[in-house]
This record gives structure tokens, C-alpha cells and sequence, in this order.
């Protein structure tokens, strides 16, 4: 079946939605003293709709997830407004991965988005670059009971780490269709974050796209980061579980990794992981109270589960800066299987093993689907339909006549 192609405006209009936001909650809050305004949420939510009504054909995924929506916002405890809050980044990160999977950028406005990401990429550095110094963007350190950290990073119009998000895949997509010289000031802009992880995913960009010029070598090392990944997540999550297999790597870890035991931190570890992983060992000690067969392991605990029983243990209602953990102590096993189905649906992407490497690194140390996730996806799609257009018209320009 020949995939559907999705307009220039209706995705400019999808990618813009958040970035606006932003800006003018920003400013709002600097000038008129709109403190506190947050109308995140309901760009999100409008993003999910603008999705669900652009989609034409096969629906049943996204119409899924418009249910999964409403039930997980309104059949478990608390507020509907903050559990449609934390569902709703959840589902546009699924129903972008699906959308993009199934709809094709057009091949004749691919110009429109080269000079587009251009533009906006500059004036996204600068305008950032402007509200961290010319208004003192906050540098934030945290100190709580059971969690001590000392961690800065700058905040301008949108805090560091997701401007770090999207300083690298911009960067990289300037890269790819311009020019290296074209994409390093955006690259060396995300520096200015002072994120740990916008440096990960930096280096590690840039790493993955000197070894994707091995072409003989990279479909092996793709393979194999996909299934050291999912090897990985799998044995984390039935350690909770099973016992003996707890045990085992315990013996481990304690004989050869005492120093970055990821399952029982000292207080070097804590520190390296600015208190991300007393968080983890917490929503693990939970999940092993629960058992394998519960419900609370297998629908989830609800939306706001995480940041409720961080508030309840360490006064601090953080999310639990991992997706997968999120996920799981929040929507279930179920929940995860979703977020790991959306995920596969772009196994045919180019550029996939820089793509899984930006998701998947993003989600084990700080999180992807609350951050950008919509126009990560956005810029990897059209980055994807540009290279196979320009690979087809050069099998055109070589074929005999």
C-alpha cells in the first residue's frame, strides 16, 4: 500500500505548536506577571488532534490511544486535569512515532523544510542564548531529604535540557543537508545548557555519524544496539521479580561495579546520577512489593503515581527522569508494551541508529516523550524522506538512457 503524504503546512503547524508555547508563555510571564501560566497540556493535546484529524486512513491506532487518553485520565485517583496532564505527552509521543511511520513528506516541498529548519534553528539558538543572559536564566541546584545533588544548568524560555534536545537533532539534521560548518554554531549552542544529557547525546550524535561512514559495519553495530537496549531493559525489569536472578547480579555488580551499581547506590552514585538513581532504586523496592502478576504492575499505579510517591518519600515531586521506569510504575507493563510498539513502527527510517540512540538515551537518563518528542520525529522524518528522494534521484541520474 502506497503510503499517504502529509502537507508542508499541516506539519510546519505540528512542529510549531510547542516552540510557540514557549516562547509566549515566556514572555508572558516575564512582562505581565502571568506567573504560573502553563498551557502546555493543551498544546499537546491539541497536537494528539491535529494528528488524529490528518489521519485519513487506518486510524485504529491513534483512535486507541485517544481512548487509552480518557480512561487513564479519569479511572484512576486524582485530578482529571493532571492526569490528562501526564497521559497526554505520553500519547503524541506514540501517535507522532505512528503517524510519521505512515505518512510521507512530499517530495516536492522538500525545500521549503531545508530552508525552514535553517531559519528556525538560528533564531530558536539566539532566542534562547537572549532569555538565559539578557534575563538571567535560572540556574537551578537541588538539595532534599534522602536526595542530595548540586546539579546547574541554564533555563532561558524552555529549560536547558529540552533546548539541548533540540539544539543536537537540528544540528544534525543542518549537518546532513548543509554542511558540518553550516550545523556547529547550533551544535555548540546546546553546550550552553550545561546538561549532562545534552552532552551525551552530542558526542554520541556525532560518534554514530562517523561510524555510519563504515557502511559494511553499521547494520551489525544497529542490530546489536537494539538488542543490547532491549536486552538491558528486559533483565532490569524481571530482576524485580525474580530473586535469584537479583542475587546473581548483585554478586556482580558488588564485585566489579561497586562504584556504579545502578540497583543499590552509595553516595558517590547518587551524586553522578544527581539523585536520579534513589528514585529508581525506590519505584524498584515498590514494583518487588507488588509482584509480577499484580495490577498495579500490570495497568499501572495511574498518571501521577511517580511524582505522588516522590513527593510522599523524598518531598519532591519529580517524575522519575527514565521513561521506562516511568512508564512502567505509572501505566504498567501494558503501558510499556505500547510505548516499545511505537517505537518499532520506525525500524525504517534512515538515520535510525542515530534516532534510536537520541530516544533511547534520552529515555534512560532524562526522558524523550516529555520532551519534544513530537518534533524530534518532525525533523527525522522529513531528514528521512530528503535522503531517500536524493538516493532515488541519483539511481535516476545513473541509469542508461
Amino acid at each position: 500500500m502506497t503510503p499517504e503524504t502529509v502537507k508542508f503546512n499541516r506539519v510546519i503547524l505540528l512542529f510549531l505548536l510547542a516552540p510557540v508555547d514557549a516562547v509566549v508563555t515566556f514572555l508572558v510571564n516575564q512582562f505581565l506577571e502571568g506567573k504560573g501560566i502553563d498551557v502546555g497540556s493543551y498544546v499537546h493535546l491539541t497536537a494528539f488532534l491535529v494528528l488524529l484529524a490528518i489521519t485519513k486512513t487506518d486510524r485504529k491506532f491513534i483512535l486507541f490511544l485517544l481512548v487509552y487518553f480518557a480512561l487513564y485520565s479519569t479511572l484512576f485517583h486524582g485530578a482529571l486535569n493532571n492526569n490528562a496532564r501526564e497521559v497526554v505527552t505520553f500519547v503524541l509521543a506514540c501517535a507522532a512515532l505512528d503517524f510519521f511511520s505512515r505518512h510521507e513528506i512530499e517530495t516536492d516541498e522538500l525545500q521549503k523544510y531545508d530552508r525552514f529548519f535553517l531559519y528556525f534553528a538560528y533564531s530558536f539558538a539566539l532566542m534562547y542564548l537572549i532569555s538565559v543572559y539578557a534575563f538571567k536564566g535560572i540556574t537551578l541546584q537541588r538539595t532534599t531529604e534522602s536526595i542530595t545533588t548540586r546539579r546547574e544548568w541554564s533555563n532561558g524560555f524552555i529549560i536547558g535540557h529540552a533546548y539541548a534536545y533540540y539544539a543536537v537533532v537540528l544540528g544534525y539534521y543542518l549537518m546532513r543537508r548543509y554542511s558540518l560548518a553550516v550545523a556547529l554554531p547550533i551544535f555548540l549552542s546546546s553546550l550552553v545548557s550545561g546538561t549532562r544529557t545534552g552532552l551525551v547525546i552530542l558526542f554520541g550524535t556525532l560518534l554514530i555519524h562517523i561510524v555510519q561512514k563504515q557502511k559494511r559495519l553499521l547494520p551489525i553495530l544497529s542490530r546489536l544496539a537494539v538488542f543490547l537496549c532491549v536486552v538491558f531493559l528486559v533483565i532490569t525489569i524481571l530482576r524485580q521479580f525474580i530473586a535469584p536472578l537479583d542475587s546473581a547480579l548483585a554478586t556482580f555488580e558488588n564485585s566489579r561495579l561497586t562504584a556504579f551499581s545502578l540497583y543499590r547506590p552509595d553516595s558517590q552514585t547518587i551524586e553522578f546520577t544527581a539523585g536520579r538513581l534513589v528514585l529508581w532504586t525506590a519505584a524498584f523496592a515498590d514494583m518487588r512489593q507488588s509482584g509480577l502478576a499484580s495490577r498495579e504492575t500490570i495497568l499501572g499505579r495511574g498518571p501521577m503515581a511517580a511524582q505522588e510517591a516522590n513527593l510522599r518519600k523524598f518531598h519532591n515531586g519529580l517524575w522519575m527522569h527514565n521513561d521506562f521506569i516511568q512508564i512502567v510504575y505509572c501505566f504498567g507493563l501494558l503501558g510499556l508494551a505500547l510505548y516499545l510498539f511505537s517505537l518499532s513502527k520506525i525500524v525504517h527510517f534512515r538515520n535510525i541508529l542515530v534516532l534510536y540512540f537520541l530516544i533511547l538515551s534520552a529515555a534512560s537518563i532524562n526522558g524523550f516523550y516529555k520532551y519534544a518528542a513530537l518534533q524530534i520525529i518532525i525533523v527525522f522524518a522529513v531528514l528521512h524522506r530528503a535522503e531517500v528522494s536524493t538516493d532515488q534521484g541519483s539511481l535516476l541520474t545513473a541509469a542508461p538512457a
